[in-house]
């Protein structure tokens, strides 16, 4: 904490924001609760201030006068009082203190609200925050609480410490196993069966292990590459040879379909024998059918004629072309 204030200047401290800055209170919480963390926080403040200068903490006290009429410009020690405020709030209670005062420059206000520390800076009024002030009070050496409360402890120098520890802490068990494989040491000399001195090979166990784990962990960190399976495309049929046989079904399906246009046009076709059409088409606009080529009796087809020949003539509504 690098901000200082001096304990010799007047102090005015905003009571509310302070009890909500340090998280004394919450919103919505019961009176007597209010009242009982107001009472433990001007406590504290008796407690860490001695003085020389005087401290004045502003409460608001105009949502409830009787509380303020009775706890109104409270002495709490020496250099400690409580003021609440009746037809004002707290906050134009420290405004208009900071605007009366003859010496701005030794009255430090504690607030965060915008409206007061302004107004404070305006006049010349040293300003801090409630959290740096309320630290500053607890600890005016300059040690935060935060880091009085949680010291960092010192780094122990471990008996371990890269490669060499490693080596250093193993070199016990080496040396044994040396001795029980009867292994000459790095640099000594053997005996050979004509006795002349030769130089064994010896393979460090512990570089041994740290290069089998380097390998290992260079593999691993490969990309793994997968065998590649080729596709064959799918084989392609034989073209037929020579002509290709119709197909059995479209040739009957044409087949009926002539016969069907063959028997319509015989079937609309005028005999030439008729001695005069049948009145009425089947169709208008196609020629007139010839009842004698209906295949039907012949005491029916005079009938018939003998009908149409006295039965007047009736208007048509469209003349169909060929009549």
């Amino acid at each position: 904490m690098s901000e200082s204030w001096d304990r010799s200047h007047d102090h005015v401290v905003d009571g509310n924001n302070m009890l909500h800055a340090l998280g004394l209170v919450r919103p919505n919480m019961k009176p007597e609760a209010f009242q009982a963390a107001r009472s433990r926080f001007v406590a504290d403040l008796k407690r860490l201030w001695n003085g020389p200068g005087h401290l004045l903490v502003c409460l608001d006290g105009h949502e409830n006068p009787a509380i303020a009429m009775a706890h109104r410009g409270q002495v709490v020690s020496r250099h400690l009082e409580t003021q609440f405020s009746l037809q004002q709030s707290a906050d134009d209670l420290i405004i208009q203190l900071v605007n009366e005062t003859a010496r701005p420059d030794r009255l430090t206000v504690v607030s965060g609200d915008n409206d007061i520390t302004r107004e404070a800076r305006r006049r010349g009024c040293p300003v801090a925050s409630c959290i740096d002030w309320f630290e500053w009070l607890q600890h005016p050496s300059g040690v935060s609480r935060s880091a009085a409360a949680n010291p960092v402890p010192e780094e122990k120098p471990s008996a371990m410490h890269g490669l060499e520890g490693l080596a250093d802490a193993l070199k016990p068990d080496i040396e044994l196993q040396q001795k029980e494989l009867k292994v000459p040491a790095i640099g000594s000399a053997g005996t050979n069966r004509g006795g002349s001195a030769t130089r064994k090979k010896w393979t460090d166990p512990l570089k041994a292990m740290m290069d089998g784990a380097q390998s290992l962990l260079e593999q691993t960190a490969k990309p793994a590459v997968l065998p590649t399976r080729r596709v064959e495309p799918p084989p392609v049929p034989p073209k037929p040879h020579g002509p290709i046989a119709p197909d059995p079904l479209d040739a009957m399906m044409k087949g009926a379909q002539a016969l069907l246009s063959e028997s319509s046009r015989a079937a609309t076709a005028p005999r030439p024998d008729t001695p005069r059409p049948l009145r009425g088409a089947v169709d208008p606009g196609h020629a007139v059918d010839d009842i004698a080529g209906m295949g039907l009796p012949e005491d029916f087809i005079n009938e018939c004629r003998q009908i149409i020949d006295n039965e007047p003539p009736k208007p048509l509504r469209y003349r169909p072309h060929g009549l």
